[in-house]
């Protein structure tokens, strides 16, 4: 397999941590699917893309919610899930399952050359219903971006932000009056029950919202797209992708099977500083 950034060794233990996350999906009749990159990468290159450096996973709502539960019981000792309950600095609305062995990572990184900042991870965004009718959507629009202004207000320095951030930190002063009459204190659970409004198992088209700085992240898809996942040759072993994942690719990426432009090409999890949950949840 093309190896032009030296990853496979990176590879080897995003697919292992997977291969656990799969185990007890499977154990447990959870639906879940390659997302994102790792979708594209089976599709195109029966594998990882040669200079992706994570693993991302779809998970229906009900079975995401089912996970956090069982993760803390049924993986692996050395692998947690870190979301922004047990990791207050993570600000995000998706989860990970981290490996949080530092000798793990340290080996990896000397074989790699790259400094593994976000440490051993594997991405789990949730897919949440989405309303069908144009009225709906521009009620979830309206309580997202409230909630998203309060999410910026609480959870961000007015000086640490670009000048649109200092426009929603100005807008999130305005509205906080009425932030504190409807009782929202916590603003990510505020916008993740927002999120969390239209049940999965009710709607017929679906998205994933993982981030407080925008309103949706993906553009919405029938459900059937998704359906129950059908398996995917990838590296020396096989993985769950969606149904339809022509059609979710084409959704996501347009026309997926043609390459990026060479400068495009490069590793993108690389940073200085390591982050707060590099070897796990931060609290219990």
């Amino acid at each position: 397999m093309d190896d032009p950034f030296h990853l496979a060794p990176l590879w080897e233990a995003l697919l292992a941590i997977y291969n656990d996350i799969a185990k007890v999906c499977d154990r447990h009749g959870l639906r879940y699917y390659a997302a994102d990159g790792t979708a594209l990468g089976a599709m195109r290159h029966d594998g990882f893309i040669p200079w992706d450096d994570d693993f991302d996973i779809f998970m229906p709502r009900p079975d995401y919610e089912e996970f956090k539960k069982l993760a803390v019981v049924e993986l692996p000792e050395h692998l947690k899930f870190v979301c922004h309950v047990n990791t207050p600095e993570f600000k995000l609305l998706f989860g990970k399952v981290q490996d949080c062995r530092r000798d793990k990572i340290e080996t990896i990184e000397r074989e790699t050359g790259r400094c593994l900042s976000n440490g051993l991870f594997v991405d789990i965004f949730p897919l949440d219903g989405f309303p069908s009718s144009m009225l709906g959507r521009m009620v979830l629009r309206i309580r997202s971006i409230m909630a998203v202004q309060h999410s910026v207000f609480k959870n961000y320095r007015l000086r640490e932000l670009p000048i649109t951030g200092k426009i929603r930190w100005g807008l999130g002063s305005l509205l906080s009056p009425l932030y504190i009459l409807c009782g929202q204190k916590d603003s990510l659970l505020c916008l993740e029950e927002v999120y969390k409004s239209y049940p999965y198992a009710q709607a017929q088209i679906v998205s994933s919202y993982d981030c407080t700085l925008s309103v949706f992240r993906k553009r919405p898809l029938s459900k059937d797209v998704f359906g129950c996942g059908v398996l995917h040759v990838f590296c020396n072993q096989t993985i769950k992708v969606p149904t339809d994942c022509e059609k979710f690719l084409e959704n996501e990426y347009g026309e997926w099977w043609r390459l990026p432009p060479e400068e495009c090409r490069h590793p993108t999890h690389e940073y200085a500083e390591r982050v707060p949950w590099w070897l796990g949840p931060t609290k219990k």
